[in-house]
């Protein structure tokens, strides 16, 4: 998931995010003016850092001491990881984000 955020953000913004999935988010009201409306569930971070930048506001990743709960690799994981997949897709999709053409 992590490599597919980074890639769709960078290919639509020109920013490389180090951390594109991570929940923790402050923003102006600007910011959020530029997001709103929030894209759907897993997509919500991906969607914003496209947003705001492409509104030509500043995004600043601040290093956190925090840790991530992995989904386990038995069905439940691998239904959870589809569902963040989707999400993701389809907010940078939506966002004009065309992988398949080259070019």
């Amino acid at each position: 998931m992590v490599g597919l955020s980074r890639r769709g953000i960078e290919s639509l913004t020109g920013f490389r995010a180090v951390q594109p999935l991570s929940g923790m988010r402050c923003l102006s009201p600007a910011a959020y003016d530029a997001a709103a409306p929030l894209a759907r569930g897993w997509g919500v971070e991906t969607a914003l850092t496209v947003d705001v930048l492409r509104a030509g506001l500043t995004v600043l990743e601040v290093p956190c001491e925090l840790q991530h709960r992995v989904s386990g690799s038995d069905w439940r994981g691998q239904l959870h990881r589809a569902g963040q997949y989707r999400d993701v897709w389809l907010a940078l999709v939506r966002r004009g984000w065309r992988p398949w053409q080259r070019g």
